[in-house]
């Protein structure tokens, strides 16, 4: 069938954040964010990726639509709308952990679907989601797209909540949510969210859903609904820890629309985090 071999390439949208990374140790910036991250790493992994995000009508933005060309991915999801482009402080450690500073989101938090957006998302086969407060309504926005869909060829919908810590580090957001998600997913700390990371598990279980997470040094996990599933991290010379999730939810996605095989898709997540965390930048 035709979406069969769409698997062959995986069509995947990333809907999320186009970020100038400001590293302030070095005093440089890069061009990152959830969304343009993914999708080089998904265009890298054989996948025909799409970005549906904002930039702002200032030099960051011009930066991003010269940094797509070279990339050779579609500039068709991307608006341009007045004012500043989103970006974030970034300080690395010895050991290679990134830490956050001031993020200013720009013209992300005034940012919808258009009816252009719509048309790209419906041809594809997944759509990832890397959602913050600011723009939270896009969440609203990809329900009415998913009932709109409902007798139509299912689009299998990922939502990417983080560390949760801007969701005020509980499960609210996501459960309100929760009829959108086939897959939720989260990067969390094993050190300091044992009780979180059990939360989900509970969560994943009582509700029969798929959740993905993170755990940095010590791996992955994922739940579908009562079965559990284990991968450890590479053992790697870590050199800056950005876009480590992003890089993995690429790896694991493309292999599970080919696939359907969890295991096999969390260690090809896996294998492409190791890559990205082994060098200053996220790709």
């Amino acid at each position: 069938s035709d979406q069969t071999m769409s698997f062959m390439k995986p069509r995947i949208s990333f809907i999320g954040d186009l970020t100038a990374d400001l590293y302030v140790n070095s005093n440089t910036v890069k061009l990152g964010g959830a969304a343009l991250n993914s999708a080089i790493w998904a265009k890298r992994k054989g996948a025909e990726p799409f970005i549906v995000s904002v930039v702002g009508r200032d030099k960051a933005g011009a930066a991003f639509f010269k940094k797509l060309e070279s990339e050779s991915l579609p500039l068709d999801g991307i608006q341009q709308k007045k004012g500043i482009t989103s970006s974030i402080e970034i300080f690395v450690s010895d050991d290679g952990e990134r830490r956050y500073g001031t993020w200013k989101p720009g013209a992300l938090a005034t940012y919808h679907l258009r009816q252009k957006d719509r048309q790209i998302l419906r041809k594809c086969d997944a759509v990832v989601i890397t959602v913050y407060p600011p723009y939270l309504h896009i969440l609203d926005e990809c329900m009415q797209l998913k009932r709109s869909m409902r007798a139509k060829r299912q689009l299998l919908f990922v939502i990417n909540y983080g560390d949760l810590n801007e969701f005020g580090h509980g499960l609210d957001v996501p459960k309100e949510y929760q009829d959108l998600a086939d897959i939720l997913v989260f990067g969390l700390d094993k050190d300091c969210d044992e009780a979180l990371i059990n939360e989900v598990q509970q969560f994943v279980r009582a509700e029969n859903k798929f959740a993905l997470v993170t755990l940095g040094k010590y791996g992955s996990v994922a739940w579908d609904g009562g079965t559990s599933y284990i991968q450890s991290a590479h053992d790697v010379t870590v050199q800056d820890t950005t876009g480590a999730g992003d890089s993995f939810l690429a790896g694991f996605l493309i292999t599970f629309l080919k696939t359907h095989n969890i295991q096999k898709s969390l260690q090809q997540g896996t294998i492409l985090a190791s890559r990205a965390i082994t060098k200053i930048g996220a790709y």
